[in-house]
């Protein structure tokens, strides 16, 4: 048996980096290693990954998820032909360090009577986590401070001043009118500081 192990921390927190890990679909937009991916991720579904090494051909395989604790660890049971002959054992484990950094651990045991003699193959494998791992830091960053500025922009108009609708009535009986004004905002306030502002003019021309 062998185990191969790469850790990171990335200052992001952790539903931001489960949320980066999970959505499988966007993988061939940022992830180095695990090309593409389909499938559900749920105990028991099968699903399909492209793995590129670094260095070394790019290969196909159809695991199983053996394991799905949400926020905590993701893993998958993989076959290189006939189970028995080389099997991996794929896990990514997530632990927070803070309210805003997270270490995650991938990590895969392979087992087998191949094992042994696929030592380049290994190599290649640790060098396609580490560059994973660091990409996936990029990306949960990136998802990180975009949350942050839209909860800032959010929290930005909620703060802004509001205004209120003042009526006015003219007139009496039928032909009465109501008219509306808005007032208290940021646009109404600075108009009657400009009428407030305006000179005097007077009601006759020479």
């Amino acid at each position: 048996m062998t185990i191969i192990e790469r850790s990171i921390v990335i200052p992001a927190p952790t539903p931001i980096v489960w949320a980066t890990l999970t959505d499988t679909g966007r993988y061939s937009s940022w992830n180095p290693f695990i090309s593409e991916f389909t499938g559900n991720l749920r105990p028991g579904a099968k699903v399909r990954l492209r793995i590129n090494p670094p260095g070394g051909r790019a290969m196909s395989f159809a695991p199983t998820v053996t394991a799905l604790d949400d926020g905590r660890r993701l893993e998958w049971l993989g076959h290189l032909g006939i189970p028995g002959i080389f099997d991996g054992r794929h896990s990514f484990t997530l632990e927070a360090i803070d309210a805003d950094s997270t270490r995650i651990t991938q990590a895969e045991r392979f087992t087998g009577c191949l094992v042994p003699f696929t030592g380049g193959l290994l190599r290649r494998t640790a060098a396609g986590f580490q560059a994973m791992n660091e990409a996936m830091a990029t990306e949960a960053v990136a998802r990180f401070v975009a949350h942050q500025q839209r909860h800032s922009l959010q929290d930005r108009v909620w703060r802004r001043p509001r205004g209120r609708a003042q009526k006015t009535h003219r007139g009496s009986g039928p032909h009465a009118v109501v008219v509306s004004r808005w007032s208290g905002g940021p646009t109404s306030q600075a108009s009657r500081r400009r009428r407030a502002t305006a000179p005097a003019t007077s009601g006759t021309t020479a």
